[in-house]
């Protein structure tokens, strides 16, 4: 609060969970309602969770992460988006990003 930013981020934030079929929360938006930069963020997001370690299970790499969003293209995550992310990790620069962040392709 208070900091001055020429994009939405607290309506950005406040749609990262909301998926396209409508089954996401807090609103349960779908399809157009969700805004573009949530559907980035959203994406994101479950990449994020996907190729961190948790306590149930290892890690995922990032190509399987993202043949997962895959398998929820169009229903929970837009296909443009998981595509675009999907090129960007096979860049020279996607791949420092993934090594610097300890984060197997």
């Amino acid at each position: 609060e208070g900091v001055e930013f020429d994009l939405p981020i607290i309506p950005t934030i406040w749609q990262m969970q909301e998926t396209l079929d409508g089954t996401g929360y807090p609103n349960g938006l779908e399809g157009k309602k969700i805004s573009t930069l949530a559907r980035i963020l959203g994406v994101t997001n479950t990449f994020s969770a996907l190729v961190q370690k948790r306590s149930y299970r290892k890690a995922k790499t990032a190509r399987q992460a993202v043949e997962i969003l895959q398998s929820m293209a169009d229903k929970k995550y837009d296909s443009s988006v998981i595509e675009a992310l999907g090129a960007v990790i096979e860049t020279q620069a996607g791949k420092i990003i993934l090594q610097e962040s300890h984060v197997e392709i």
